[in-house]
């Protein structure tokens, strides 16, 4: 599925199954209306298998380094108040967490997905069907 207010978009770096020009506002508003009406009965149990393994073969993990303590020292000298240091992972954690993984994060560059490990629900034109 690929919803995109800009039709010249839809398709434009992989064929889309189901093109939707509109407001992604309104268009997912919809969605959700044709979901409460008639749930999704399908069940992933394959899916859901592979991505086991991949979280048993390579969890979730991070780590604050060098490089990103320079970047962060490098902040603090141009104005930013905070010594913190956010990395992109413990945002999508902490978003996992305090949802009980039920938030959906989009960047527009790349996949949606459920604020959680390995759980994608959509993609961008960037991932393969």
């Amino acid at each position: 599925m690929h919803i995109d207010v800009d039709p010249s978009e839809i398709n434009k770096n992989k064929p889309a199954n189901l093109p939707i020009v509109s407001d992604i506002k309104y268009a997912l508003h919809r969605l959700n209306e044709m979901i409460k009406k008639r749930a999704i009965q399908k069940k992933f149990t394959g899916w859901h298998k592979q991505i086991a393994e991949w979280k048993s073969k390579a969890p979730l993990r991070y780590r604050v380094t060098e490089e990103v303590l320079k970047v962060a020292a490098h902040a603090r000298s141009h104005g930013r108040q905070s010594g913190e240091v956010i990395l992109p992972q413990m945002a999508i954690e902490m978003l996992y967490e305090l949802t009980k993984g039920e938030a959906i994060s989009h960047d527009r560059r790349g996949p949606a997905f459920r604020c959680g490990p390995a759980n994608i629900i959509s993609s961008s034109s960037h991932a393969s069907s």
